[in-house]
């Protein structure tokens, strides 16, 4: 089970401004994703609650995840499962918990043009309503999600 993570402002969940920390889910666990990771530990406004991988996913919404403890278990396991769930549909674990995630930072490597659309549309017709970011820079992928804006605004 995942250790819990102190909150680092003390005030019992309260983040910036008085409001709650967002919920922040990561796919993918390599470095930018780890690096991602890392950096909401930075963030009083932002709480990381999930990370997944190709083998497996960490989640914990109640107090956010130990940054340190994922990221050993990536090194020393090669899955973030190792401290989480085993699955081989990890993204879709996450999926799962939409209701409970306010943004989703996406750190998958170079795959085939169709695959971010996909996560995107799989996301859109869970009812997810919060934000998504993609880092890398995919200009057939980010075409294909442009063809998505109906049913990407469907889901509001």
């Amino acid at each position: 089970m995942v250790q819990r993570q102190e909150l680092k402002n003390g005030m019992n969940g309260i983040g910036a401004y008085g409001r709650p920390p967002a919920s922040v889910a990561v796919l993918g666990a390599g470095g930018l994703g780890m690096a991602a990771a890392q950096m909401l530990l930075q963030k009083k406004s932002m709480r990381l609650v999930a990370i997944a991988d190709s083998q497996g996913v960490a989640i914990d919404h109640e107090s956010g995840l130990s940054y340190k403890e994922v990221y050993e278990a990536e090194k020393k396991y090669g899955t973030v499962g190792a401290v989480g769930i085993r699955t081989r549909d990890s993204i879709g674990r996450v999926i799962e918990e939409v209701g409970l995630i306010d943004g989703v930072f996406i750190a998958l490597p170079s795959l085939e043009n169709d695959f971010i659309p996909g996560i995107l549309k799989r996301f859109a017709d869970a009812g997810y309503r919060g934000a998504m970011v993609d880092v890398l820079k995919r200009t057939g992928a980010v075409e294909q999600v442009l063809e998505l804006h109906g049913l990407l605004q469907e889901s509001q």
